[in-house]
């Protein structure tokens, strides 16, 4: 309790000092959506603890609650636009040597890994195609042979890392690379 009780207003601080709430969710949650970055989804207000109700219904977008404490910890809350409910991507998979969707064949270290996603990034924002880049990069059996298409992806589909990015990316702009159970990921929203 002492160390939620200390946490929480470092969090808040953190947040006022204008850190974005996605990052400072991911450092100091203990819930199951820290790692989406603290995302709820849209919220039934009344699902809520009672005490929190009235305080999170009058929040404006963008708006961020003091901390709140309830029977199971402490919590902050921020109003945002809700995520789009599908996005469809193309990705990048590189995998490495243990990763939990590698392929057995797969024999380069995590660091070899992450450099040929970050070569596949750079060959994608020099021009290549982005098909032909995932043909030749990519360790997904899946959807290398089809460029990397994933298709239309539903929210709750993707690994938690790559969701993040997914849903937030810019039609048309490569993303970052993100790591993922499955190895690093360069991905491209297309819709």
């Amino acid at each position: 309790r002492e160390q939620a009780l200390a946490a929480a207003p470092q969090a808040l601080a953190e947040l006022q000092a204008g850190a974005p709430f996605a990052e400072v969710a991911r450092k100091y949650s203990n819930g199951m959506e820290a790692k989406r970055g603290g995302y709820l989804g849209p919220v039934v207000v009344r699902s809520l603890f009672p005490e929190h109700q009235a305080v999170v219904a009058a929040l404006q977008e963008g708006q961020v609650t003091a901390v709140l404490e309830s029977p199971v910890g402490f919590h902050l809350y921020q109003a945002v636009p809700p995520w789009p409910d599908t996005v469809a991507l193309r990705h990048v998979m590189v995998a490495y040597q243990g990763a939990l969707l590698a392929p057995f064949s797969i024999t380069r270290s995590k660091d070899e890994a992450r450099g040929r996603a970050a070569e596949a990034r750079d060959k994608i924002l020099g021009g290549t195609d982005f098909a032909a880049v995932a043909k030749e990069y990519s360790d997904d059996p899946s959807t290398a042979g089809s460029g990397g298409d994933l298709g239309t992806v539903p929210l709750n589909e993707l690994p938690v890392e790559m969701e993040w990015t997914s849903f937030h990316l810019p039609l048309n702009q490569v993303s970052e690379i993100v790591e993922s159970p499955g190895g690093f990921h360069v991905m491209v929203r297309y819709r």
